[in-house]
């Protein structure tokens, strides 16, 4: 996908789709394509996902998407579709070498946690879908990504059955490397889908350069809008950037993590073990095992 040719990004609204200051005229059954002002580009858009259950269908157009030469930016509409409570959906998708993923959150919550899973494709353009997670009513958004950009729309479903839970899982960042050089951009650690209630909670953080030399901090365990068995952890800058001049790399990571009284070990190596180059994450695997959804 090449940026510069992205024909126009535009805004819409929460409660309808909004394009160049003209409403779309939206229907009961389908969220309504964005319109993008015509630049004098080419404008093209993802066709909609269509959603098979029972003897029922439903076209839903995606709210924001980049595909081909457009871009368009937008929210979920404030009514989403409903879909009643069928056991599984088939969503029908017809573009070349795309594959779907979903996320599951519940209703009305303000900081749900997330379910997420892979759809398989059980013919071309066409994706099977299942409950993930516990059995309740969720905003599910679905995620076409392949080759020319993305796309994203969204329904709601009352899943009538449990379905796969998420394992724990956590990442640290603390050293990268910015235009060539050691540095940080801070501290922050995540760890995810926990069993809850997590009535105790403390970490410390010790990052030893090849040289011996190390430091051992607490980072800040954060309040702000987490789900359930989701933790997040951050230190500023500074922090980061006196661990990046411990002295020479690679950097060894020791965390250690209490949880309600148990202590959980893991250790990570910088830049072996990094996933994510731009921000110099690593995958954390603590032992023993963090406290699983079940």
């Amino acid at each position: 996908m090449s940026w510069a040719r992205a024909a126009a990004v535009v805004a819409l609204a929460a409660s309808g789709v909004v394009a160049c200051g003209e409403a779309t005229d939206p229907t009961p059954d389908s969220a309504k394509p964005v319109e993008p002002a015509n630049l004098g580009n080419p404008i093209d858009a993802p066709p909609a996902m269509r959603l098979h259950y029972g003897d029922e269908s439903i076209a839903l157009r995606p709210w924001t998407y980049c595909y081909v030469t457009t871009c368009a930016d937008g929210v979920p509409p404030n009514n989403l579709p409903d879909v009643g409570s069928p056991e599984q959906l088939v969503i029908e998708f017809p573009v070349e070498a795309w594959r779907l993923s979903a996320e599951f959150k519940a209703a009305g919550e303000r900081c749900p946690r997330i379910f997420s899973t892979r759809l398989d494709e059980i013919e071309p353009g066409r994706f099977l879908l299942t409950p993930a997670g516990y059995a309740d009513e969720y905003d599910v958004t679905l995620t076409g990504r392949g080759p020319g950009g993305d796309a994203f729309t969204s329904f709601r479903w009352d899943t009538p059955y449990d379905g796969p839970l998420p394992s724990p899982s956590a990442h640290l960042g603390i050293v990268t490397r910015i235009d060539g050089t050691v540095d940080s951009y801070g501290v922050e650690m995540w760890v995810e889908q926990l069993s809850s209630p997590l009535d105790e909670v403390d970490a410390t953080i010790t990052v030893t350069a090849a040289d011996g030399e190390s430091m051992t901090f607490a980072p800040r365990l954060s309040d702000g809008c987490h789900a359930d068995g989701d933790l997040f952890w951050d230190s500023p800058k500074a922090q980061g950037r006196q661990a990046a001049k411990l002295g020479p790399p690679p950097f060894t990571y020791d965390v250690s993590l209490v949880l309600n009284g148990r202590t959980h070990h893991a250790s990570a190596t910088w830049p072996d073990d990094v996933f994510d180059s731009f921000h110099g994450y690593v995958a954390l695997h603590f032992s023993p095992a963090l406290p699983a959804l079940n």
